[in-house]
């Protein structure tokens, strides 16, 4: 452990409310506080690299929620949820098989007529952009590690984790000290088993003589690619409930031989060898060319713009090394029980596997644990 009476002090900066967490609802707390009051000041730290990264992602979402947070969500060009959910199949699945139970015998919270099929890390995202437009400041990429209280024991705010700390618990060159917030009101949001809300339950005894919590545990099942079955037909762009498609370019730089004329990028009838659109493969410019030095480049994908195709693929495989592959982004993909695209896959290159398991990244011209 380190002894922080030795680092010296923080730095603090005073808010109305301290939110710990940028999930939906520490997000949504921050918006409706803003609404009350434009004049409130509202900051929200999030441990996770970026709002959303920590967030369970494909999900049936009821928007009864955002219904009532943001009246005009649905109109919004870049709204987060645009599937709604159309079928409900219901299965009782045995050893042999399966026998499909009738929608009328479930009970009515089994319905999902009226829910969206989304990304809760989009969800988060897209709400994060909303706080920001009404000035809550988000800090993502800072974890909460300590609660401030004062003289009589009531909560002043938070403290962030100091950064550069050794195995020998000294600070190393690059060391930065954590930040204060303080706030007239700070709300933990930190969803399950958060560490902070722990401490102040066992602080002030909040379990006591209260029935313990309850957690549900699921095994966590996503869809993969196999790059060894794979033949780019295409499919992936058309056939995903998202749009644009789940299913993105990946390129494996270890077996790249960096060409001057690479197919995954070209055309094959290109008249030049420059970036113009008419010579490129890929229909969205998704594929960025950059001079390494001569007479070798590298070749990046741009995932905002991948939608799937697949065209870079076959060209990469066919006159190339095969560097380019598909694979499935998690925090993307929605996580069908049916995926449509596995369902319509020619060469059934699409798996469910455990969510610990590495992607299969391709590797020589086959499937590789990665």
């Amino acid at each position: 452990m380190t002894d922080t009476t030795d680092l010296g002090p923080r730095e603090a900066m005073d808010y109305d409310v301290v939110i710990v967490g940028g999930g939906p609802a520490g997000l949504s707390a921050a918006i409706r506080l803003k609404q009350l009051n434009p004049e409130t000041s509202v900051v929200v730290v999030e441990k996770g690299s970026e709002v959303g990264a920590h967030i369970l992602s494909g999900a049936v979402i009821d928007p009864i929620g955002l219904d009532r947070l943001l009246p005009e969500w649905r109109e919004a060009a870049d709204r987060p949820l645009v599937t709604p959910v159309t079928e409900d199949y219901f299965y009782f699945l045995g050893h042999s098989g399966s026998v499909r139970l009738p929608n009328f015998a479930m009970p009515k919270l089994m319905s999902n007529h009226g829910n969206f099929v989304g990304s809760l890390g989009n969800v988060c995202r897209w709400l994060a952009t909303q706080a920001e437009a009404l000035g809550v400041e988000i800090y993502p990429g800072f974890a909460a590690a300590e609660v401030l209280f004062d003289e009589a024991g009531a909560v002043v705010g938070i403290a962030t984790g100091d950064m550069g700390i050794g195995r020998d618990g000294k600070p190393k060159a690059g060391f930065t000290r954590g930040m204060e917030l303080r706030g007239r009101y700070t709300l933990f949001a930190e969803g399950a088993r958060g560490s902070l809300s722990k401490s102040l339950i066992a602080r002030h005894k909040l379990d006591a003589g209260r029935e313990p919590q309850k957690y549900g545990i699921g095994l966590k099942e996503l869809w993969q690619i196999d790059p060894a079955k794979c033949v780019s037909c295409g499919l992936c762009e058309t056939e995903c409930v998202l749009l644009p498609s789940a299913v993105k370019c990946v390129h494996s730089y270890g077996i790249c031989g960096y060409c001057n004329l690479c197919f995954g990028f070209f055309q094959p009838n290109q008249t030049e060898q420059n970036t113009a659109v008419e010579n490129q493969m890929c229909p969205t410019s998704a594929i960025k060319r950059t001079l390494v030095e001569g007479p070798y480049y590298e070749y990046r994908i741009d995932e905002s713009l991948c939608v799937g195709c697949a065209k870079c693929v076959k060209g990469c495989t066919t006159f190339g090394n095969g560097a380019m592959h598909l694979q499935i982004r998690h925090d993307v993909c929605v996580n069908c029980n049916e995926c449509t695209i596995a369902r319509a896959c020619p060469t059934r290159a699409f798996e469910r596997r455990d969510a610990k398991t590495p992607y299969k990244i391709k590797a020589s011209g086959s499937g590789k644990e990665g």
